[in-house]
């Protein structure tokens, strides 16, 4: 099929469709029905006869069962035929289209500026074994999902790539091929929503900086045991809860009895808030 009709300055960048994986799986679903059934038939020779002992229903309950494997195997492989030929879709610089259909189509577009919901839905097979799914896209006031990509492979990371063209519209970068070929899911075939581990240690190094722990309350100085050049670099003074008095001079202090002459015990004191630093 020839490429949709666009806009006079917009440019069709990357065309995709339905998984393969998810197309062979249908067709040899259908081929595998086709085998069995044949195989059956071929080999217990002895169902029509038995059938003909049931009376006159017999035969065609018979015919019947064995028309249904059959049918369902060229279901199959009609549908992966039909679905790999008939569903297209398109990114553009502005908008992600889809276009469906052979002799009746029918095409549904979005600009990436009006994307506002974008939702994956996968079934057990696809996400376990083909890793296939179906991306719905909704737009700034409509009801439902305006466009919808059925059956494509990697859908979370087609999901993040449309997720950031749309911020690139919104903040005004300008949609390029480049851009958009080094967000398909071909460029990343893994994104890594997890923050690297490089990047942990220097939030952890900012954080023993700024004395805060994971919770964001201030962590006290002394926890940190930051040793005296760091303490020397940083050029902060130490909270006076925190100076550590050498030995030889609390020995000296102890000896004076009433400092200020006061009737106050100035060894005592000392001794107290000796404590409270040890």
């Amino acid at each position: 099929m020839s490429a949709p009709a666009v806009r006079p300055t917009e440019q069709i960048i990357e065309k995709f469709g339905v998984s393969r994986r998810y197309t062979f799986l249908l067709v040899g679903l259908g081929i595998a029905f086709l085998i069995a059934t044949s195989i059956v038939l071929v080999i217990n020779g002895q169902i029509l006869k038995f059938s003909d002992s049931l009376g006159l229903l017999g035969r065609p309950v018979t015919v019947f069962l064995t028309l249904i494997p059959i049918v369902l195997g060229l279901y199959l492989i009609g549908r992966g035929i039909y679905v790999r030929l008939a569903y297209e879709y398109y990114l553009t610089n502005q908008r992600v289209m889809e276009r469906v259909g052979f002799l009746a189509q029918r095409t549904v577009a979005a600009d990436y500026k009006t994307v506002t919901d974008l939702v994956v839905r996968q079934d057990v097979i696809g996400r376990f074994l083909l890793n296939t799914g179906t991306l719905a896209i909704n737009t700034a006031g409509g009801p439902k999902e305006e466009v919808i990509l059925v059956h494509i492979d990697s859908p979370d990371e087609r999901r993040e790539q449309l997720r950031e063209l749309a911020r690139s519209v919104h903040s005004g970068r300008r949609i390029t091929s480049a851009l958009v070929h080094s967000l398909s899911p071909e460029a990343n075939p893994k994104i890594d929503t997890e923050v690297p581990v490089a990047e942990l240690g220097s939030d952890l190094g900012a954080a023993g900086a700024n004395d805060t722990d994971n919770s964001g309350s201030t962590v006290p100085v002394a926890d940190l045991e930051l040793g005296s050049a760091q303490k020397s670099e940083t050029g902060d003074e130490p909270e006076p809860s925190q100076i550590q008095v050498p030995s030889n001079q609390v020995g000296v202090v102890d000896q004076i009895e009433d400092l200020h002459g006061d009737g106050i015990d100035e060894s005592d004191k000392v001794r107290h808030a000796q404590k409270k630093i040890e």
